[in-house]
């Protein structure tokens, strides 16, 4: 595989493995997260174990004028973008966000109005290439499940 792929959300656990399996496949990754220390760790991680090429870049859902940026960014460091591999979400407390519209609104920001941002600028560019593919994760539950599903 010679795939350059950029994963969002790249310290959940789902990405977390999905980044080891393509590490293993020899593909090139760059892993954006909110935690960038995390993301690092993770990243010199899969360098040591798998010899990958791997970098990576503090990504924060919500921040829209940084979606561009982060495109370019993990061009940039990996020599192309092939792939998008979106795993971003917030489970939020749903309790609190039947009584509280904030943080209903909060949810719902981060889980489907950033990363239809984040989709459609990546779409764009890929289109603009002629190639890419984009894999989008909508629920994290089977990660951390709420007793009430």
């Amino acid at each position: 595989m010679s795939d350059h792929i950029l994963l969002v959300g790249a310290t959940s656990t789902i990405a977390r493995h999905v980044a080891e399996r393509w590490a293993v496949q020899n593909a090139t990754l760059h892993l954006a997260a909110r935690d960038v220390d995390e993301a690092k760790r993770i990243g010199r991680d899969l360098q040591v174990r798998h010899d990958a090429s791997v970098s990576w870049s503090r990504f924060e859902a919500t921040d829209y004028d940084s979606h561009a940026s982060l495109l370019s960014t993990a061009e940039t460091e990996m020599g192309a973008l092939d792939g998008v591999f979106v795993a971003v979400g917030r489970l939020g407390d749903q309790a609190e966000a039947e009584q509280n519209p904030k943080h209903l609104r909060q949810i719902i920001e981060v889980n489907y109005t950033a990363v239809t941002s984040l989709l459609t600028r990546a779409a764009a560019r890929l289109n603009a290439q002629g190639h890419g593919w984009i894999t989008v994760l909508s629920s994290v539950a089977g990660d951390r499940g709420r007793p009430s599903n």
